[in-house]
């Protein structure tokens, strides 16, 4: 539950994605995304002082990209997170943190259930073209260090923290 409603998710272990991808030779891409939703909460995001709560941000393998077609209006379509220390934001967000600025190379603080941490805005996304159950306000890449060791701990544990979308 949350705020006293049911929550439902489809989720599955962290182990399934890369299993498959690496077990199936059939399987040309594989990826996994978290949801903050799945952590209990909000996350902040802030810029030069300013703070805003910021919902449905998700966490993701950069191979998300090659099998969701994102609507990337700004930075690199084929490599929106070129590092691990990136930040894909939707375009709203953009509007409302940045104005009218162009928010590509700028530094936000994210802070999530894992500490705060600074990320530079690689790409922008509509999502009012994207199809999908997700709608993220932000991604950042599942190989960050802060995220990287949790699921790498998790590697291996096929029953339960089935808590990504794969």
């Amino acid at each position: 539950q949350k705020d006293g409603e049911l929550f439902k998710v489809a989720t599955s272990s962290i182990p399934i994605a890369p299993t498959i991808k690496e077990e199936i030779p059939e399987i040309i891409q594989a990826a996994r995304a978290a949801g903050s939703r799945v952590f209990g909460g909000k996350d902040v995001i802030s810029y030069e002082g300013n703070n805003w709560f910021i919902e449905d941000g998700i966490i993701a393998d950069t191979a998300l990209f090659g099998i969701l077609k994102f609507d990337i209006i700004a930075g690199n379509k084929n490599a929106p997170l070129p590092h691990h220390d990136g930040v894909v934001l939707e375009k709203t967000w953009v509007k409302t943190i940045f104005g009218n600025q162009d928010p590509l190379g700028k530094m936000v603080k994210i802070g999530t259930n894992f500490g705060n941490k600074d990320f530079e805005v690689t790409a922008v996304y509509d999502k009012s073209v994207f199809q999908s159950h997700m709608e993220p306000s932000f991604i950042i890449s599942m190989a960050n260090n802060q995220w990287n060791s949790f699921f790498n701990i998790e590697e291996t544990n096929w029953v339960g923290n089935n808590m990504v979308f794969s």
